[in-house]
């Protein structure tokens, strides 16, 4: 992965069966192991790897997460389940770095990019019908350590 992510791109969309951004999810999640989200985290703030973005599921709700590091810039994370089955206790659990949800009726997640003059991207979270549920959007510049 680090040899990947050190490689020219504009955008870095990382896919985790399990959550990265939130610290405390109660669930399986990166938050398990703590050395390991650190050295991840770490290598993409310490090495000014711009571009990333998280995609997750496995916990049958959905929400957007971002995580502000320190040094960095602002690292989203998408996570969107189930497709077919709610969580039967419908509870989420906490997560300090939600901007977003949650939502805990069935799911699915869209990243929309529009590459004009000034890059935007889009993470959505849509019900079954196609319906927004839960948005948010950014320009691709946000996503780089020189952004304020």
């Amino acid at each position: 992965l680090e040899q990947q992510l050190v490689r020219p791109a504009g955008i870095r969309i990382i896919v985790s069966s399990i959550q990265v951004v939130p610290d405390s999810s109660g669930w399986e999640s990166w938050a398990n192991f703590p050395f390991e989200r650190k050295r991840l985290l770490d290598l993409i703030v310490d090495n000014g790897i711009e571009g990333v973005i998280f995609i997750s599921g496995d916990r049958h709700f959905a929400e957007l997460s971002v995580l502000r590091p320190e040094g960095g810039y602002p690292l989203y994370e998408l996570t969107s389940s189930a497709l077919n089955l709610r969580h039967p206790s419908g509870r989420t659990g906490g997560n300090r770095f939600r901007i977003g949800g949650p939502y805990t009726r069935e799911n699915f997640g869209e990243i929309r990019i529009r590459w004009n003059e000034e890059p935007l991207i889009a993470l959505s979270i849509r019900g079954l019908a196609g319906e927004v549920r839960l948005e948010t959007s950014f320009p691709l510049a946000e996503l780089t350590s020189a952004s304020p």
